[in-house]
Parts: structure tokens; C-alpha cells; sequence
């Protein structure tokens, strides 16, 4: 009933305590507070706003606030999966299908849903251009659970453009588990969901710059073009 008043409830009932409303949700959501997926899911759009509300203007310097906008944004990437993936295959290892082979879309144009995750994007998206490792980490986060939530060619490309300048020109000579090397996991994950836009985005940022790098994601679809075969 709590979780219901306060992640469900119109925003404007929050108005002057929006502070509070996201202790309360992060609160929440570490208890696995969303046991009604389906009614989470008819208000994510609602739930998510909330939790980026502290993410949108933080400054790396205050370590407050990041503290807070880096939980919120974890918070955020939990509730973009739990939208996804329901309760009894938590814990399953998740596979992205092909457009292609989909029956038609995870969730409408338009859906609560659908909101949500492109929220979380946009949020993602500029946080990334931070100068700051753990905040870049914390976004990634975020995008790898949005990435499940893609459906459209067109969301597909946004995402592309978005990570593709983050890459590095080239791979270290010992691997690090950073942010450009998520970064790459990522790119190499998206490949499956359309290989024909996914060669050309990176045929184009080839074309502006070629890189090591770039080039190792085209062979990567080369691979994938292949199994498919």
C-alpha cells in the first residue's frame, strides 16, 4: 500500500516534498517494493521522473548530491528492468532478439513504459559526457537495462550516435573493466538487435575517423552476419 501511495500517486501530490517521494521510492525499491510488476509498469514513467529529478543538475563537486544522483540513477536502472523482466526469471540469463524475429513491440509507442526508458536515455546520454568515472558507470548502467527495452530501428540508431563517440580509438594492452570498455560491451551486445544499422552507424563514424576500434566492431558484424546465415 506505501509503495502504492507514494510511486503511483500524480506527481502533483509530491509537489513541495519531491526530496522526500525519492528517499522514499529508493527506499522502497531495495525491498523489492514492486511485487505488482504490472501496476509498477502502468506508472514507470511517473516512478522514473521522480528518481531523475536529482540527477539533472548535480555537480561532481558536491559530494552529496552526486552520492544521491548516483543511487537514484541505480534505482532507475532497477526499475527499467523490473518493467522488462518478470519476477519468476530474475536471475535468468537475458537475450536480446533480433527486430527481425520479434512478433511486434515490447511495449507501445507511446506506453508508460516506453517513457520511462527514454527518460532514463536522455539522462544517461548527457551524464556520460561527464568527466567522472563512477558517474559514467552509473549511466552505463542505466543504458544497459534500456537497451532491453529497444524496439525500433529508429531508437536503435539514437542509441548508436549516443555511444558511439565514447569509444576509445584504441584497446588497452591489459584489459580494464572501465567506462569506454563498457562502452564497447555494449556496442557489441546492440549488434544483434539490427545488423544492417548497426554496420552502418559504425561505417559512418569510420568514416569521420577510422579507429582500431571501430574497426573491430565492424568484423564483430561480420560475425554475427555470418551465424545468421
Amino acid at each position: 500500500r506505501l509503495f502504492v501511495d507514494v510511486a503511483l500517486a500524480p506527481a502533483a501530490a509530491w509537489e513541495h516534498a519531491s526530496a522526500e517521494r525519492v528517499v522514499l521510492l529508493e527506499a522502497l525499491l531495495a525491498r523489492d517494493a514492486w511485487l505488482d510488476r504490472n501496476a509498477l509498469r502502468a506508472r514507470s514513467d511517473a516512478v522514473v521522473a521522480a528518481l531523475l529529478e536529482p540527477c539533472a543538475s548535480f555537480k561532481s563537486t558536491d559530494r552529496a548530491k552526486k552520492e544521491n544522483a548516483l543511487s537514484c540513477l541505480a534505482s532507475v536502472a532497477a526499475v527499467v528492468r523490473a518493467c522488462v523482466v518478470d519476477a519468476g526469471d530474475e536471475g535468468k540469463r537475458r537475450r536480446l532478439v533480433p527486430f527481425s524475429k520479434r512478433a511486434g513491440p515490447l511495449f507501445p509507442e507511446g506506453s508508460p513504459v516506453a517513457k520511462a526508458a527514454a527518460a532514463a536515455f536522455d539522462t544517461a546520454d548527457r551524464l556520460l559526457n561527464r568527466d567522472d568515472e563512477r558517474t559514467k558507470r552509473a549511466a552505463l548502467d542505466v543504458l544497459w537495462e534500456v537497451l532491453y527495452c529497444l524496439d525500433a530501428k529508429l531508437a536503435l540508431e539514437k542509441f548508436l550516435d549516443a555511444l558511439l563517440p565514447h569509444l576509445p580509438e584504441n584497446y588497452p594492452e591489459d584489459y580494464r573493466d572501465d567506462a569506454e570498455t563498457q562502452v564497447d560491451a555494449l556496442l557489441r551486445a546492440a549488434a544483434v538487435l539490427d545488423v544492417d544499422a548497426f554496420l552502418k552507424a559504425v561505417q559512418d563514424a569510420s568514416a569521420a575517423q577510422r579507429t582500431n576500434v571501430l574497426c573491430s566492431l565492424e568484423d564483430h558484424v561480420g560475425m554475427i552476419s555470418m551465424m545468421h546465415r
